[in-house]
């Protein structure tokens, strides 16, 4: 299902959790889980022009939003711990935005107590209008080997953004591996760095 955006600007945020362990006596304790929103930009010849992540932080049509190295530690709190900023004037015609989480951590996704994503205009802590939302936890499978989750594509058409949801685990977090999972999707040929 493609979700039309015709917006100035947009957000796709990831919202995740702490895994939850039980101590001693019944007390629980919360391991946090570092994971990272990125977001790959690639031509219509699938080379790929720019990564959006924590070191590069911004380009002309994103922005990134800070680091959270640990996720909600005291149970859901429906905010967004990492999202991205889409300026949709600057993104480029022909080009796509592949959007991905990565797990940075030791710990498996399939762990996690929540992990969701949604896309949405107005600001991170009270949207005007959310286009999509997903609870990736409860609707789509997450092994546990799972190192990334691919949330969805993003293109220019006709002055609008179109988002195309891929709702996809990755058994990779190195962006070859990723890429091999976008090729196989079919939403490029092949990329070249």
């Amino acid at each position: 299902m493609n979700i039309e955006i015709k917006d100035e600007h947009f957000f796709i945020g990831i919202n995740w959790g702490a895994i939850q362990e039980l101590g001693w006596f019944n007390s629980t304790y919360s391991i946090p889980v570092d994971l990272d929103i990125i977001c790959y930009q690639i031509d219509s010849s699938g080379h790929l022009v720019s990564t959006l992540n924590i070191d590069t932080n911004n380009s002309d049509w994103g922005e990134l939003s800070q680091d959270n190295m640990s996720g909600d530690m005291n149970g859901n709190d429906h905010q967004d711990n990492e999202w991205i900023l889409f300026k949709t004037e600057l993104i480029p015609e022909g080009h796509r935005l592949i959007i991905a989480s990565v797990n940075y951590t030791e710990q498996s996704l399939s762990r996690i107590s929540h992990f969701d994503y949604r896309v949405y205009n107005g600001n991170t802590n009270n949207p005007d209008k959310i286009y999509c939302q997903k609870n990736i936890k409860k609707e789509t499978h997450i092994g546990e080997d799972s190192e990334s989750f691919i949330v969805g594509v993003l293109y220019k058409k006709n002055k609008s953004i179109i988002f195309s949801p891929i709702d996809l685990a990755s058994d990779h977090k190195e962006p070859i591996g990723l890429f091999e999972d976008i090729v196989a999707l079919g939403l490029t040929s092949t990329v070249q760095f």
